[in-house]
């Protein structure tokens, strides 16, 4: 009995048996098309062949499962660190209450200091910096992270060049707020807790407020009982109380 090789023609695809000897060799099809013959591959054996019940699908439940554990580790470093953010905050607050009430107890102590040159340009600097941050509007991710490391800069220039009187101490306390409170939001915001972002957008918008208007008011210059309202009105201080609890 001949030997014979399955080639396919690749002109009509059919598959016919080809004598071994001319394999590798020209042949013509009854199609007209002439090829080398070349053997046909054998088709795989049953059992070789991939079935789709063969594959093993993970669970949904595992893969919910790996994905929280995942995700819980990082939110939780983040909620720490929010929460030391906001006692550094309240502690802030509480010493800015502090030096009010200090000035508030030397009222007879006469008018306090205009803001300096140097002071004022840090200041505005703070303030460019700030508004630019405000039209972002989180429009890009990269651009916001950008301009709040810049705000950060400027705090932190107004903290460590600025005057050590009582004016600048005031306004250095109020940035600080300023800027720990965007810090704030965009940790929220990246927390994916977005109902809570607004809350603490709201937040710092208004120490934003606080400081432009303390600005305004310090920079020419103000008698204590002028700065000892201001503070109380702003609620950056609280007025002293005697033994009983009366405001003095």
């Amino acid at each position: 009995m001949v030997e014979t090789i399955n080639a396919v023609c690749p002109g009509c695809k059919k598959t016919f048996a080809v004598p071994a000897e001319y394999e590798n060799k020209k042949v013509k099809c009854k199609c007209g098309q002439v090829f080398i013959a070349k053997a046909k591959p054998p088709e795989p054996a049953e059992n070789d062949k991939i079935k789709p019940s063969n594959i093993t699908k993970p669970k949904l439940s595992e893969h919910i499962k790996t994905s929280t554990e995942a995700n819980i580790e990082p939110i939780a470093k983040n909620m720490a660190f929010i929460s030391g953010i906001l006692k550094f905050v309240v502690a802030m607050v509480i010493i800015t209450i502090v030096l009010g009430l200090i000035v508030f107890v030397l009222k007879d102590a006469g008018k306090l200091p205009a803001l300096s040159e140097k002071d004022v340009k840090l200041i505005e600097a703070f303030v460019h910096e700030m508004n630019l941050l405000v039209e972002l509007q989180r429009e890009n991710e990269i651009t916001f992270k950008y301009q709040l490391a810049k705000l950060d800069a400027a705090y932190s220039d107004l903290s460590s060049l600025g005057s050590s009187n009582y004016p600048m101490l005031i306004m250095q306390s109020i940035a600080l707020n300023v800027s720990l409170s965007y810090s704030i939001a965009n940790i929220v915001w990246n927390s994916g807790r977005f109902e809570k972002y607004d809350e603490e957008r709201d937040k710092a918008s208004k120490f934003r407020e606080l400081f432009l208007k303390a600005y305004h008011f310090y920079k020419p210059g103000v008698t204590i009982p002028e700065s000892n309202k201001f503070l109380l009105d702003n609620g950056l201080a609280e007025s002293p109380k005697n033994e009983s609890g009366d405001t003095i």
